[in-house]
């Protein structure tokens, strides 16, 4: 790869950015610096982590190897590993927990990566991050975990997968003391609501005001997902052995006349 009138910085970022494994080693060869900036001020090892799939994680590892600092920080605040959890790096975000990368540093906007991979709705750099100590209840402001964004956002495979990995599926939240479930509900997530419910999340768990995820659901309009939550309920307090209403009226009085 021909250098030009460009620096070799500028053209191990365009390698990055076109997931080019030849021309990144090249531009490294020509001396570029493994911890060059792109235009926006985000460094090579953040592009890498970004551009996801095998590719990523090779570049994140050779700009690793070269000397990249997996704790530095982006304009957002946000490191590498934020960028590998959102782009579905698995691969990417486990060669920076080797190489030191903090689980449960926090963005400028308070994320961590597991709660950014929660936002997008990317589970598949979530066990990695577990696994080197991601906390799964760490709180976003003092309010909400990952599995909360999860929910909210209606992310059903990331709910899942934090689920599975260990996270409460009826903790409440900090602000208005909802569960996860009552979160999906007052979205219509019946997709998520489903996976919540599979997970072990009670539907008949109540808010401090009294409402549960049927209510929600039906309060945001969202007649389906109320109505199967209502059906979900009810299956379970048939199973519990408790009464439902109307059934004593059904069955008439008790004993002889």
């Amino acid at each position: 790869m021909g250098m030009g009138n460009r620096g070799p910085d500028f053209w191990l970022i365009r390698a990055i950015q076109r997931k080019d494994l030849a021309g990144a080693e090249a531009a490294l060869r020509a001396g570029a610096s493994p911890r060059a900036c792109d235009e926006n001020m985000r460094f090579a090892l953040t592009v890498a982590a970004g551009a996801g799939g095998g590719e990523g994680e090779a570049l994140v590892r050779r700009l690793l190897e070269a000397g990249a600092n997996p704790e530095d920080r982006g304009p957002e605040g946000a490191r590498a590993l934020h960028w590998a959890a959102i782009s579905g790096g698995g691969g990417a975000a486990r060669a920076l927990l080797e190489a030191g990368a903090d689980p449960n540093a926090k963005s400028a906007m308070e994320l961590t990566p597991l709660m950014t991979a929660a936002l997008a709705g990317r589970p598949e750099a979530m066990a990695a991050l577990a696994e080197f100590g991601g906390r799964l209840e760490e709180w976003r402001g003092g309010k909400e975990t990952a599995l909360h964004i999860a929910a909210r956002e209606g992310q059903a495979g990331a709910a899942r997968e934090l689920a599975r990995l260990g996270a409460r599926v009826d903790l409440p939240d900090r602000q208005l003391g909802s569960t996860p479930l009552m979160l999906a509900a007052s979205r219509g997530s019946l997709e998520c609501a489903r996976a919540l419910l599979e997970a072990g999340a009670d539907p008949r768990a109540r808010s401090p005001e009294g409402a549960c995820a049927e209510d929600l659901a039906r309060r945001g309009g969202h007649g389906e997902c109320a109505g199967w939550l209502r059906s979900e309920r009810e299956r379970r307090d048939l199973a519990a052995g408790v009464e439902l209403p109307g059934d004593a009226a059904a069955r008439g009085p008790r004993g002889g006349i």
